[in-house]
């Protein structure tokens, strides 16, 4: 690989990334406030943080007409969706004139059908009919652990400098994205945070080869 390629290599990644530092800064000090949990048979570390859904309608929403009748509505002129806080677990869900609402923020897979359905709930409540179409899970974000016993410099220096990034002038965590889009933020401390997920059991079997990739 040329100097040229590898350069342009490193901005695209430092592009695609530069959005997400930000949040991901905010989830870091969260975990470097956790103590750490003793260690059980594998996969018992790994924590679902958040799972991202979206749900069809059929047909297609009147923004306005939700705005209306539904209080726990925000509106924006300079957005087009509207947003909810569903109660009282403040799950953000997001609609848009497609008929698709967004849900967000919850921490188990088993409520993703409850919570669309509590939604059609509500805007029964409200007068508005609207019958389920589909519900699709679009990413999950996991926090996991690993043992690491070397330096980020090092485990960066293994891997591909197309898939990997690391600047901690600039962010203390170690960026990488596998052959399946799936992102993992790895930090000294060994906590990894892991995201663009959509199907576990891939995810499973993605995260073990990374491990193993970080810690041969």
């Amino acid at each position: 690989m040329t100097l040229f390629q590898r350069l342009v290599g490193h901005v695209a990644i430092k592009l695609c990334l530069k959005n997400a530092i930000g949040k991901l800064k905010e989830v870091q000090m969260q975990l470097l406030n956790q103590k750490q949990r003793p260690r059980g048979r594998s996969g018992a570390n790994v924590k679902t943080t958040n799972i991202v859904a979206t749900a069809k309608v059929r047909g297609t929403f009147d923004l306005t007409l939700l705005a209306n009748r539904i209080s726990e509505i925000e509106s924006s002129p300079q957005r087009p969706w509207l947003k909810m806080r569903l109660k009282p677990e403040n799950y953000y869900i997001a609609f848009y004139r497609s008929g698709k609402f967004l849900i967000t923020g919850v921490k188990d897979f088993d409520l993703i059908d409850q919570i669309a359905k509590r939604v059609l709930d509500r805007l029964k409540e409200a007068g508005i009919a609207a019958d389920l179409e589909s519900v699709t899970i679009q990413n999950v974000v996991l926090v996991d652990e690993v043992d690491i016993s070397t330096t980020l410099e090092n485990i960066f220096v293994s891997l591909d400098d197309a898939r990997a990034s690391y600047e901690p002038e600039q962010f203390p965590g170690l960026f990488y994205k596998d052959d399946d889009g799936i992102s993992y933020t790895l930090f000294a401390s060994g906590k990894m945070i892991v995201t663009g997920l959509t199907d576990i059991d891939k995810a499973e079997r993605n995260i073990k080869k990374f491990k193993a990739q970080i810690t041969t």
